[in-house]
């Protein structure tokens, strides 16, 4: 499902944001699909959304921020724990949340949330993440400019392109390159 659509007919009519849920649900899902009856991670993506462009939690508070990838990733969301996006998927939610609030900023809770869980994958550079970078850097800054650096050089070749030893640095890149990818 394609959260542009959704955000663009909120956009068009902002009259929907104030209608009750179930009313919500089966005009958008007969807007958008041609069907009145939504599944469950619809629901979540047209909710998400709708939280999105309501309210600035998710920038704020990072269980409402892994709900909310999760709901832009059709993952099912379970509000009843923290959620632990792969990265992959909080930098695609964040073209989305980006294109609802170009100017929000990220609480630095969230920042260490991304941080943290881009760590614990093994992922030292994400491109386009300069808040994210530096809560990275501050672990090992030296790595990280060797990776950045070899980033750039090498971010517009293909992958196959190229013979990597297994070095931190091009483990990292190989990781910084899959997640854009």
């Amino acid at each position: 499902m394609d959260a542009s659509k959704i955000i663009d007919l909120f956009k068009k009519n902002p009259e929907y944001l104030e209608y009750e849920p179930e009313t919500i649900l089966i005009t958008i899902a007969d807007e958008i699909k041609n069907s009145p009856i939504p599944d469950e991670e619809f629901i979540d993506l047209i909710f998400g959304i709708r939280s999105c462009i309501l309210s600035d939690s998710a920038w704020n508070y990072p269980s409402v921020f892994g709900n909310i990838v999760d709901a832009i990733n059709l993952m099912p969301v379970d509000t009843s724990h923290m959620s632990q996006p792969s990265v992959r998927d909080i930098y695609r939610a964040l073209k989305v949340m980006q294109k609802i609030r170009p100017e929000e900023d990220f609480s630095d809770d969230v920042i260490s949330y991304i941080g943290l869980i881009a760590l614990e994958e093994g992922i030292l550079y994400i491109p386009e993440m300069d808040r994210v970078n530096k809560f990275l850097y501050s672990f090992d800054p030296v790595l990280q400019d060797r990776i950045k650096e070899l980033y750039s050089k090498l971010r517009d070749k293909p992958i196959e392109s190229y013979l990597f030893e297994e070095t931190p640095e091009q483990i990292g890149f190989l990781k910084s390159k899959s997640v854009t990818s």
